[in-house]
């Protein structure tokens, strides 16, 4: 069995690095035993999949910074979409009216396009937004019923993929 390796550590790794223990089988199966522990109440470094907002059996999050990076460094063209068609998280309800008089909301730049992937989401829209929420506010509050955002096709997408365990044992 691979050892388990902690995401703090390895989190800066390239993907081909072999201590992600990444292997595909003959018939496609594909083994990444790629796991984060963090403690409880931490914040996560990404974006959460986390009880109903599950993409699989497990809870896990999206690492963005490492998705921005990539796509950068990729040279990814940013695609234009329809805002109907991504699924975004509220956490709470008269969440967005706070987050909007927050200066991290401020210092949001709507030029900067977000983040989607086509995976599942609980409204079972066609993208489900993984980074760029203030944005989109920022935007629709000025009219716009669209923007450009870096969509990561699926399976790629899950290259940026962790299985998240609470613990207080590291």
């Amino acid at each position: 069995m691979a050892a388990i390796l902690n995401c703090a550590r390895i989190m800066t790794r390239s993907y081909n690095d072999p201590a992600f223990y990444r292997h595909k089988t003959d018939k496609g199966h594909l083994f990444n035993n790629r796991v984060c522990y963090v403690p409880p109440g931490s914040a996560l470094p990404g974006h959460p999949c986390i009880r109903d907002n599950r993409i699989f059996d497990f809870d896990g999050f999206f690492h963005v910074v490492d998705m921005i990076d990539h796509a950068v460094k990729m040279k990814m063209e940013p695609q234009t979409i329809s805002f109907e068609e991504i699924w975004y998280a509220i956490r709470r309800p008269g969440q967005e009216q706070y987050v909007r008089q927050t200066e991290r909301f401020k210092a949001a730049d709507p030029s900067f396009p977000g983040l989607l992937a086509p995976v599942k989401n609980p409204a079972d829209k066609p993208y489900r937004m993984l980074d760029g929420r203030r944005r989109l506010w920022k935007q629709t509050d000025l009219g716009a019923r669209e923007g450009l955002f870096y969509v990561f096709p699926e399976p790629e997408v899950y290259e940026f993929f962790w299985m998240l365990v609470v613990s207080d044992q590291h």
